[in-house]
């Protein structure tokens, strides 16, 4: 065909011709060049998240309605996601405005919860396939398993495509992109060209990004790039937090402490802690094994001061808790209000040959010392001890699509505190309310508070659905010492 008939169709269909390079002899289809796993799934992503939006199909659309209820949740995650799964969402409805690397947070951490409730479960379900795609995409190693794995769910997400979007119906056929039928050809990818995340376009447009928000002036763009890097590089050695000082840190484990240290008397004080006396006996008691109730209250009277800390970092620098703590006697309060890098955090902790993992919220960061002549008697006893106040969650669930959730408000998921040592703590997670509506009515839901950890939820996703289903339940089974005796290396 040729000239405007040939436009039409074009533009009727979203078909267009084949690419010239497949007509040189030494090209083979998707084996002389890798996919882009950037550009694939941020194009898929927003096509079908313009197909829930734009359409009025019964089947897979979103009312305005309910537009508006997940947009004002989107808003609302930033005070609850932790900084290290990237900037804060934005709104659902100006999907077109986002970034890659916002498609990339909302496909892999939001999706499967704030779409929980809106979507028919068969179109979740059908979504998942695609979450488990680019999560196994997104891995620097790949097993062959892992490779099959994914290959299975691309035909699974492909023939849900053709069965919930295009049905058959040839004026649908301008849905079926070509970025569509790249993921069937994944697995040769891995094949010829190792993990996609090695030659995915992702890490160029960062450091575009990165050097043009330093480009300030265009028509010498070499010297402004050179005059920023200098600066940046100035500033480390030069300018130093007054409240981050060497006499301010300690190094301990994986964590380093920070900032200021706030003493509190407990030793000698009429007025001792009740709080914080119960947790910390019961903190000795469990961490050394044969410890009696009298001994830890004689270990306590060895204690005169406990050190507050403010500041928590990994090594990796991802801000755990950054907030001045202030204690009020009784209380164990923290009064001071948190900035966006939330405090809630996932810890695994040993349950004879297996790991447990539990999720809590850090409260407190102290560390105090046992007087010297007691510690002596004790051979295998520290002196020192850097440890965390912690509050953690019971009742979890896991969802249909392997979400993990409490029932409720987040304000209300966390009931137990205790102390323990701080390299029980693993990782960051995000704890994000929901409002599930019922499908009788929008305007009848129920509360459930979720849980995003991405290791939890990839390491699910790779099993079946029942394995997933129960090893959810058994793993995130409930609070810190619920029916477990764990212990600490």
């Amino acid at each position: 065909m040729r000239g405007q008939p040939k436009a039409q169709l074009q533009t009727e269909t979203g078909i267009n011709e084949g690419s010239l390079l497949f007509a040189l002899p030494n090209i083979v289809p998707y084996r002389s060049f890798p996919i882009d796993i950037m550009h694939l799934f941020y194009n898929i992503g927003k096509n079908i998240i313009r197909a829930w939006i734009s359409s009025r199909d019964e089947l897979y659309s979103i009312s305005k309605m309910s537009l508006r209820a997940i947009d004002l949740e989107l808003v609302q995650y930033g005070n609850g996601v932790s900084s290290q799964l990237g900037c804060c969402p934005r709104p659902l409805s100006r999907f077109a405005e986002w970034k890659s690397a916002e498609v990339k947070e909302f496909i892999l951490s939001y999706s499967l919860v704030v779409l929980d409730g809106y979507l028919p479960d068969a179109l979740l379900s059908g979504w998942r396939d695609f979450v488990e795609v680019f999560d196994i995409c997104w891995r620097t190693v790949l097993t062959e398993a892992e490779v099959g794995k994914r290959h299975v769910l691309c035909l699974r997400f492909y023939e849900h495509f053709e069965q919930y979007y295009f049905r058959g119906d040839v004026g649908r056929v301008n849905m079926c992109k070509y970025t569509l039928h790249l993921l069937l050809h994944l697995a040769e990818c891995v094949a010829e060209c190792r993990p996609p995340l090695y030659y995915s376009k992702y890490w160029m447009e960062r450091y575009i990004g990165w050097i043009l928000s330093r480009m300030n002036a265009r028509n010498l763009a070499s010297s402004s790039l050179f005059n920023n890097a200098k600066f940046v590089e100035a500033y480390k050695l030069l300018i130093r937090d007054p409240h981050e000082t060497d006499e301010n840190q300690t190094m301990t484990g994986d964590y380093e402490f920070r900032g200021q240290c706030y003493p509190y008397i407990v030793g000698e004080d009429p007025n001792l802690d009740d709080i914080l006396s119960a947790c910390l006996k019961s903190y000795l008691i469990r961490k050394y094994d044969g410890l009696t109730s009298a001994q830890a209250l004689q270990v306590l009277e060895g204690v005169h001061e406990v050190g507050f800390r403010s500041l928590f970092f990994f090594y990796s620098k991802h801000k755990v808790q950054n907030a001045t703590t202030k204690l009020v006697p009784a209380t164990l309060r923290n009064m001071a209000p948190r900035r966006r890098e939330n405090s809630n955090v996932a810890c695994e902790m040993e349950n004879g040959r297996a790991v447990d993992v539990h999720y809590g919220r850090l409260l407190m960061l102290f560390d105090f010392k046992v007087d010297s002549n007691l510690s002596e008697g004790w051979q295998h006893w520290q002196q020192s001890y850097n440890v965390a106040l912690l509050d953690w969650v019971s009742g979890l669930e896991a969802g249909t699509q392997g979400q993990v959730y409490k029932r409720g408000r987040s304000v209300d998921a966390f009931g137990l505190k205790t102390v323990e040592d701080i390299a029980i703590i693993s990782r960051l997670i995000s704890v994000v309310d929901h409002v599930v509506h019922s499908g009788s009515s929008q305007s009848r839901g129920w509360h459930q508070c979720y849980f995003i950890d991405e290791r939890r939820l990839s390491d699910n996703l790779l099993r079946n659905d029942q394995e997933s289903l129960n090893g959810s339940q058994k793993v995130l089974r409930g609070m810190r010492g619920e029916n477990v005796t764990f212990r600490h290396t």
